[in-house]
């Protein structure tokens, strides 16, 4: 009985878009409304079985990390709190572990929401996150609004975290338009941005990547030997991380309006004023 109790709730905190085996979408509600799975035309564009620390995350309020976690807005100073995966600075927000709740769902589209009611010691801002996700024919939409609930303007940046299976890692392809690469120091913080040269062809071969990346364009492109992928950002992201890990399995692609430790930098940190809504679009489009 203990058993069927525990898969009906791991049945309910999934959320299935789609109706045929061959193209489908999975959402966890219980891990940030995170995109669990992709399948399109039988190709695994997401795993499920992926195992990826913040797999398919949204980050927010910061995407990418706060050094030391500690940073000061309007003349007042926060410290947020660290994790497993970096003890030294806060890293991917505060809503990658939250649940949320299903406010509308038909067949290829479902509307979730969270609200953040109670004040964070680190980010003691109130807010909502409506999340958006629409299987289409061609690939996956997923629109995002957050909107200010406090009686004060609320920092923020934010960021997508999925991981993109391929069969083969070495054959495969990013093409992006981008001319900058930010260097970081001994705790993966920005330090410094250098120049560089992304050529269209170029492989991911056996090179490992943890970079962020100015982008000048809002698309980017993934070719594997098992399908074509295409990013877009609206109405923007400028820039990128990019992630391979360990296994080669996949690549995380990650789309951020702003780089690592902007609540510091002020690089790409943007601001939401009481009651306004910022909305942030991605489009998944598969070949």
């Amino acid at each position: 009985m203990a058993v069927e109790q525990k898969q009906k709730e791991q049945l309910d905190t999934i959320v299935k878009l789609g109706n045929l085996d061959s193209t489908y979408a999975k959402i966890n509600l219980t891990k940030g409304g995170a995109l669990q799975s992709l399948v399109y035309g039988n190709k695994i564009i997401i795993d499920e079985n992926q195992n990826y620390p913040y797999a398919s995350s949204l980050l927010f309020p910061f995407a990418n990390r706060v050094e030391k976690a500690k940073y000061t807005f309007n003349k007042t100073s926060y410290e947020l709190e660290t994790s497993a995966v970096d003890n030294v600075n806060a890293i991917h927000g505060l809503i990658y572990n939250k649940t949320f709740q299903v406010l509308d769902k038909n067949e290829s589209s479902v509307k979730l929401v969270f609200n953040q009611t109670e004040k964070h010691k680190g980010y003691p801002f109130l807010y909502q996150i409506l999340l958006t996700y629409t299987l289409k024919s061609n690939g996956l939409e997923l629109q995002m609004d957050i909107k200010n609930l406090d009686s004060q303007s609320i920092p923020f940046s934010l960021g997508w975290h999925p991981y993109f299976s391929t069969s083969n890692l070495q054959e495969s392809f990013l093409i992006m338009d981008t001319s900058k690469r930010f260097l970081v120091n001994e705790i993966m913080i920005p330090t410094e941005q250098e120049d560089i040269q992304w050529s269209s062809t170029n492989v991911i071969g056996d090179k490992s990547y943890d970079d962020c990346f100015e982008l000048n364009t809002n698309q980017v492109i993934l070719k594997t030997p098992d399908y074509q992928l295409k990013l877009t950002s609206q109405p923007k992201a400028d820039y990128l991380q990019v992630y391979t890990p360990n296994d080669r399995n996949s690549i995380a692609i990650e789309p951020q309006t702003a780089p690592a430790n902007s609540f510091n930098s002020q690089i790409g940190l943007q601001v939401i004023e009481p009651n306004a809504t910022y909305t942030q679009k991605w489009l998944i489009e598969i070949k």
